[in-house]
């Protein structure tokens, strides 16, 4: 039996990867054949027309193409018709001289499209495969390349000629240097360790389990802990096994042993004592923690009253071998500021983007607690980006709000969860169909909660709303709307679709003004785990919401609400998003029939299935054609939603690379730019206004709406402004033409959306 033994690294210096790869692999490692065809830019080059992959087995060709650095030559349509042209036109001799210099400089400036032979480059490509190979237990896997032409197609291709051979297995995962933990802490340990003898060697899997047992030492005291790197790995050639033996140095275990806090409060009063120690994980005499270090870092960033939070040790008399002394130091933000400008906002669920005018006072630590006092005043449109697709629309909800927004951020701690409390009483004098103002004064409570990070959700809000709201000139509208039936029938549609308006009126008719309408209690659990909030490409966002009205004023109903969406990037520049939402409304007691506007569900607009104007989706069949009132049953189009929803989307999305030709300026803003494809389905079911349409199960899919469409991007720090074109596909409402290619001109009826950041 013959043994190789080898102190290899996991993480392999690139001297000993050359060393071991030449003593492993035959010298002559590569073959460039004769007859291969020059590149129409200089015929000294050799342009990598295709590259392929023979023999490999365990791995895909896109997973080892995005190992090595080599590229295909790929040219745009443009570059092909310039180098055309410059080839055309430089073999006509009374062309002019610079036609012939622009069209060669312009050639030119696609230059970065062409990839050429470089045997220098190819080495170091099958070096990385070889390497590849080695990182997942192919210690003895040989890569050879091969450059030919291909006569057939006229191109040159370069073929990596792999030979995996066996894969060797893990014999022994060996951990030494840990002798001087508890015995209690090895057993939590061994729990860590989740490779088995027999698993296949596999660098990535090695690499997690020794980082997280050195992230629970660090999490234990031990303060100073690390590992020997590279590990030893003993390989035995015949049996194909690798035994592999981790050093590690824990160090000596420490406690905290006091606490002590650095302020640069920029000439303000500092945030109280307790305030502070409050949001810390750890405590004078805990085991020193690397996780509760950085987890009361991010308690004390949500106060939002810091710029910098940093925790760090002292090297001081009050640390010895056995004890740590902590620093926190805090700089403070600006105490308090006035703002006078434009704001834009998103509502949770609705996804609608209102946008205005508002003038605020902040001030970021009233009480010397972190309690945020947020007094404003606004003016704006609600849904701005249906005002924007449809400017002339008659419909326009403009809002005037009064308000203060009052926050504790941290109210109290119970078990490992931080509970804060929110109040913004906001009064509101709204114009909601050009002539039918609507007052609302709201109460919203709102108690959130920071949950630990041990789960998968990692907020969740208790939520309480008193709303008072009436309509003005109620009468007059439904009078104005009542005389433009036409006949009985219509006099009924009038009646039922201001069935929610005639419920206030008549509320505050029977009850004193101070009486609110709706009493509302609601709990939401949120999962946030993206890499960006304004433009993620990695991770899941996810919501659940329940809220309902309490047997107090005439909103009885229960509202069940899900979101997820998914983010996956195929590389820097590409990424896959992926949306579901679903929403329902039980209406307990159908004797009240009020459900607030802001409750039920909209959809079709920016960030829904963008086929459809906002607001203007609904599966119903009731007549819409047959009064004379049109701006009325416009306004209920607007105004009231519906009682069921579901929704999801795909979306890719492109940001186009820089081009490093067109000077910085250009560049930058080229690189800011980008394109998506999307396609939405869904649909909004049981219109509030609709008593016309019998709901069957099988309805539920296959009266979803189908849109598909693509849109420009603009980067910005508030994620994209963005152009979408959304084509309607199907139409489960339209009487005839379902399909949008059976309707005349089709390609003209398309709905466009203007709106700033993703759709979601």
């Amino acid at each position: 039996m013959s043994k190789t033994i080898s102190k290899q690294n996991i993480k392999l210096k690139s001297i000993f990867i050359i060393f071991f790869f030449i003593l492993t692999q035959s010298f002559a490692i590569g073959k460039i054949h004769s007859g291969l065809f020059p590149s129409v830019v200089d015929n000294r080059l050799y342009e990598i027309g295709r590259i392929e992959f023979i023999g490999n087995k365990t791995f895909s060709n896109s997973e080892l193409a995005s190992v090595i650095s080599s590229r295909p030559t790929e040219r745009t349509w443009q570059h092909q018709i310039f180098q055309y042209l410059s080839n055309e036109i430089s073999k006509n001799k009374s062309a002019p001289k610079s036609l012939k210099t622009n069209l060669k400089r312009t050639v030119e400036n696609y230059f970065n499209e062409i990839r050429f032979f470089d045997e220098n480059r190819i080495f170091a490509d099958t070096l990385s495969l070889w390497h590849f190979y080695n990182m997942n237990g192919f210690h003895q896997a040989r890569i050879n390349f091969e450059f030919k032409p291909d006569s057939n197609r006229r191109i040159n291709v370069l073929t990596f000629v792999i030979e995996e051979n066996s894969r060797f297995k893990i014999s022994a995962l060996n951990y030494l240097g840990l002798d001087s933990i508890p015995t209690y802490l090895l057993a939590r340990i061994n729990k860590i360790r989740t490779i088995k003898p027999d698993a296949y060697f596999k660098e990535e899997t090695i690499i997690d389990e020794i980082r997280k047992i050195n992230r629970f030492l660090l999490d234990n005291g031990y303060y100073s802990s690390r590992y020997e790197d590279p590990p030893l790995v003993l390989m035995d050639t015949t049996k194909k096994t690798d035994s592999i033996i981790i050093t590690f140095q824990p160090g000596n275990r420490f406690k905290i042993s006091s606490i002590h806090f650095t302020d640069s409060t920029r000439g303000q009063y500092a945030i109280s004592h307790k305030t502070k120690i409050q949001q810390l994980e750890f405590q004078n005499g805990d085991w020193y923690s690397r996780t509760k270090i950085q987890q009361s870092e991010e308690n004390l960033r949500f106060l939002g009253t810091f710029d910098i939070v940093k925790i760090d040790t002292i090297n001081s008399l009050y640390s010895t071998d056995s004890t740590l002394a902590i620093n926190v130091f805090l700089q403070y933000k600006k105490l308090q500021e006035w703002n006078l400008g434009w704001f834009i906002n998103q509502t949770t669920f609705g996804n609608f983007i209102n946008s205005g005018i508002e003038g605020a006072y902040i001030n970021r630590n009233l009480l010397g607690k972190a309690q945020v006092f947020n007094p404003y005043a606004r003016i704006l449109i609600k849904d701005i980006t249906n005002w924007i697709s449809n400017p002339f629309n008659n419909l326009i909800e403009f809002e005037g709000q009064v308000g203060i927004s009052f926050g504790q951020p941290l109210l109290w701690i119970w078990e490992s969860s931080r509970i804060g409390v929110f109040c913004n009483p906001i009064y509101s004098y709204r114009y909601v169909s050009g002539n039918l103002p609507l007052v609302t004064f709201s109460l919203p409570i709102k108690f959130p909660v920071k949950l630990p990070g041990i789960t998968y959700f990692n907020n969740m809000s208790v939520d309480f709303l008193f709303e008072w709201q009436k309509p003005l000139k109620y009468e007059q509208t439904r009078n104005e709307a009542l005389s433009n039936a036409l006949n009985h029938t219509d006099s009924l549609k009038v009646i039922e679709s201001i069935i929610l308006l005639d419920a206030l009126y008549n509320f505050y008719e029977d009850n004193p003004i101070f009486y609110p309408a709706a009493n509302i209690i609601g709990l939401g659990l949120f999962a946030d785990h993206r890499d960006n909030f304004f433009t993620p490409s990695r991770g899941d966002y996810a919501v659940i919401s329940l809220d309902g009205g309490i047997p107090i004023g005439i909103a009885r109903y229960i509202r069940f609400q899900f979101a997820y969406n998914k983010y996956h990037s195929f590389n820097r520049y590409t990424v896959l998003a992926l949306k579901s939402k679903i929403g329902i409304i039980y209406q307990w007691d159908p004797s009240y029939t009020y459900i607030p506007f802001e409750r039920l569900f909209f959809s079709g607009g920016a960030n829904s299935v963008r086929g459809w104007p906002s607001r203007k989706l609904r599966y119903s069949t009731m007549p819409l054609d047959t009064t004379s009132s049109n701006l009325f049953l416009e306004f209920i189009e607007n105004f009231l939603g519906s009682k069921g929803i579901f929704e999801a989307s795909l979306e890719v999305r492109y940001r186009f690379q820089k081009t490093n030709r067109l000077g910085e300026f250009w560049d930058e803003h080229i690189a800011n730019m980008g394109m998506a494809v999307f396609l939405d389905i869904g649909n909004a079911f049981h219109w509030i206004a609709d008593n016309y349409t019998e709901i069957k199960f099988t309805d539920y899919f296959t009266k979803l709406a189908l849109a598909a469409g693509l849109g420009l991007r603009y980067n910005t720090p508030v994620g994209p402004l963005r152009l979408d074109f959304g084509w309607p596909i199907y139409d489960p409402s339209a009487l005839n033409n379902k399909w949008l290619w059976q309707k005349e001109k089709f390609l003209t009826k398309f709905a466009f959306h203007v709106a700033l950041g993703n759709a979601f």
